[in-house]
């Protein structure tokens, strides 16, 4: 039988996925949720702004340590970023969008 969830739960679902630091189809599995609908929830958590862009300003804080992560959304794609040797590879994802 289907699971039925509330915005509540969907919204604690996905802020609970963005502190795991697991892949999408991990946090997924390890819910009991089908990818899909977990990506759907996450494209609802993270809206576009309208802008049909395929470019998208980064604001990146001050870089305190190893551990800090940061994450960027666009088109529903939520990209963490762990170190700053990564920022290179978020440029050229979010160009890719």
């Amino acid at each position: 039988m289907r699971r039925q969830y509330s915005n509540e739960q969907k919204e604690e679902l996905v802020d609970k996925y963005r502190k795991s630091g697991k892949s999408t189809a991990v946090f997924a599995a390890g819910e009991g949720i089908k990818v899909q609908t977990f990506y759907n929830w996450l494209k609802k958590a993270c809206p576009t702004s309208g802008n049909s862009s395929r470019f998208v300003e980064l604001k990146v804080p001050s870089y305190r340590a190893e551990q800090e992560k940061i994450t960027v959304c666009k088109n529903g794609l939520e990209v963490m970023v762990y170190s700053i040797e990564g920022f290179e590879k978020v440029i050229k994802v979010m160009a890719a969008l």
